[in-house]
């Protein structure tokens, strides 16, 4: 997060420094000067402005101000005006603190907000720490400030700081400041593998004395150590952390990998369906993982298959590859198998014209309930194309009634057929299955609109006196 306000930051004063009229060797500053500049150029053009900035963020901050009014800004300078949006005030506001931080001198801020006192209001930069840096409005600051600090090579310091007392009384909160800290500031950083360890022992203390571990959920939390707890404790820790992890936007990339591992392990059998109900929340997970849950649709345990099932229909797009894979199973010699993979399918609303071929194929299948499970897999579609359609309509005339009605089903969720393949379901009318003539005639229900030479064959085929 400090890189991209940094790359904020940079980006806003090489656009204003032209607007502001800034010289350098007593000539106007040009474009072209500007954009061959270094961070270092630029900040030494505008320091001024800069130095003010985090000043006024940083009053603002302390007031709890984010965009300030004209009264505010007569109270800091009467002919200037601003508003920073976004997090940009504590960007600023931090970069201050960094300032007076590394130069050991006091922060200095204005009560505003009707406040009596207006003179500025000293204090150390060490003191402030010390009192604020559990108050929930700081978090963002704190991050910053530890970005900042990193990219000089000076967080140590800081950290140690963090560190010291006063301490939160109950612990998380603590824990949830260092982490937070810790995700703005590079692997090499000195102290960064001592604190990680401590994190993974809170986060197994907490498991241990609540029974659950909060802190797995918090995307900040270091990801190598997460991945050392899981893989260190037993399998009802293992299940656990990973329900807490998977409520995350997305479960980071190690994670996925030990997971792809658990589920592929034919020794960690108990835990399998717990691993798939956990994963249930994510929408937007990895092909390597979901291929692993696909192979999952096979498997002996009767409760693992359906929850496998639930994992695939959650996402919200399947790659052509997997869906293939999926398409596959409806082959399956286990009636239970091809069910699962059929619940996945239907819930495909636009499947590619060759992945729905090899359903159009299961149609002919000699397993009534494949047959079934291939026409709902059709019938989800929003269309077909005419060469599907026409695959569909040619199984009309298949010697077996069954896979005449499977087929006659998937047509009524088509609304526009072509005159050729109306022609084809109207010959099914006087099929010698009611159900197939019922199905075929709701097909033509179905259309939007039937030409005169399909009225008049509709009519000549309902008035065969072999039509019921």
């Amino acid at each position: 997060m400090t890189d991209v306000y940094q790359a904020i930051d940079q980006s806003l004063w090489k656009k204003d420094i032209l607007r502001l009229g800034k010289k350098h060797d007593n000539e106007l500053v040009e474009a072209a000067y500007i954009q061959e500049s270094g961070w270092t150029e630029i900040e030494n053009l505008v320091s001024t402005e800069i130095l003010f900035l985090e000043i006024l963020a940083f009053t603002g901050l302390q007031n709890g101000t984010i965009e300030f009014d004209s009264t505010h800004l007569s109270q800091i300078l009467h002919h200037f005006a601003n508003i920073l949006p976004g997090f940009l005030p504590k960007y600023f506001a931090a970069r201050y603190f960094v300032r007076q931080w590394k130069a050991n001198k006091p922060l200095k801020y204005l009560a505003l907000n009707g406040q009596k006192n207006e003179n500025t209001t000293p204090i150390e930069a060490i003191q402030f720490l010390r009192e604020n840096k559990y108050t929930a409005r700081y978090d963002i600051l704190w991050r910053f400030v530890a970005g900042l600090l990193d990219a000089e090579g000076k967080a140590e310091k800081f950290f140690q700081a963090i560190e010291d007392e006063p301490h939160d009384l109950l612990g998380p909160t603590h824990q949830r400041l260092v982490m937070h800290c810790l995700s703005e500031v590079s692997t090499e950083m000195s102290l960064r593998k001592r604190l990680e360890v401590k994190l993974k022992e809170w986060l197994q203390f907490e498991y241990k004395f609540t029974g659950k571990t909060r802190l797995a959920r918090e995307v900040e939390f270091p990801e190598s150590a997460l991945l050392d707890t899981m893989q260190e404790v037993g399998i009802d820790e293992k299940i656990r952390i990973l329900k807490w992890v998977a409520t995350r936007p997305t479960i980071p990339p190690p994670i996925v990998i030990l997971v792809t591992s658990w589920l592929e392990d034919g020794e960690f059998t108990t835990g399998k369906k717990d691993v798939l109900i956990a994963l249930q929340a994510q929408s937007r997970l990895s092909d390597e993982l979901l291929t692993a849950v696909i192979a999952r649709l096979g498997d002996k345990n009767t409760d693992v298959r359906p929850a496998a099932s639930r994992v695939l229909r959650a996402q919200s797009s399947l790659s052509d590859e997997l869906l293939t894979a999926i398409v596959a199973r409806l082959g399956d010699e286990n009636v239970n198998v091809r069910q699962a993979a059929s619940d996945v399918l239907q819930v495909q609303s636009s499947l590619s014209d060759e992945l729905l071929t090899a359903v159009i194929a299961r149609l002919g299948d000699e397993d009534w309930k494949l047959r079934k499970a291939a026409s709902g897999v059709l019938q989800a579609q929003s269309s077909l194309s005419d060469e599907l359609l026409t695959a569909v309509v040619a199984r009309l005339g298949d010697e077996n009634w069954s896979v005449r009605k499977a087929a006659s089903d998937v047509l009524p969720t088509q609304s526009s057929l072509s005159d050729e393949l109306l022609t084809a379901v109207i010959a099914r009318l006087g099929d010698e299955n009611v159900d197939v003539g019922k199905a075929a005639l709701g097909v033509l229900q179905a259309q939007s609109s039937l030409s005169d030479e399909l009225l008049t064959a509709v009519v000549a085929r309902l008035g065969d006196e072999n039509v019921d």
